[in-house]
């Protein structure tokens, strides 16, 4: 089950939702779980705006990519996790976003951060092309990569 509240206006939105689900396990049967999930867009400087995003229990999976499982070691996982960014538009047709993120579970203990930049020029009302800079760091590993990605996005 996902519930959610929204609210718009000309400040921006925010939202806060959850999710309850059925886990089944081998060792432990049937278990229900919960979490919750706050997000919001904060209209800052002309067309500018802040956007941010905070998960806090049982999410497992439905959290970020390789953060965490449903079950560990037969234990339910719970995470927490927030990411913020900043949008920015330049001119006319380019925009950049800068942005931080973090997560972190309680029985595997997996840490992870994530923080990139990048600059996406709308060639047309259809076209988009993009360039991102960031790293991705698993902490319990001590290791980080370093990316740089380009994007192209055409709109039908």
């Amino acid at each position: 089950f996902i519930g959610r509240y929204n609210i718009s206006n000309n400040w921006g939105s925010f939202s806060v939702s959850t999710l309850l689900r059925r886990l089944e396990s081998f060792n432990n049967g049937r278990t229900t779980t919960i979490g919750y999930s706050t997000a919001g867009r904060i209209n800052s400087y002309k067309k500018d705006d802040i956007r941010f995003q905070i998960h806090m229990g049982e999410l497992g999976r439905y959290v970020g990519a390789l953060l965490a499982r449903d079950l560990e070691q037969g234990k339910i996982e719970k995470t927490r996790s927030a990411i913020i960014s900043y949008r920015h538009f330049w001119i006319r047709n380019y925009r950049s976003t800068i942005f931080l993120g973090m997560g972190m579970t309680r029985v595997s203990n997996s840490k992870r951060r994530h923080w990139g930049v990048n600059v996406i020029n709308n060639l047309t009302n259809e076209l988009q092309l993009g360039i991102e800079y960031g790293n991705y760091s698993v902490e319990e590993k001590s290791s980080s990569s370093k990316y740089l990605q380009v994007s192209a996005r055409y709109n039908l």
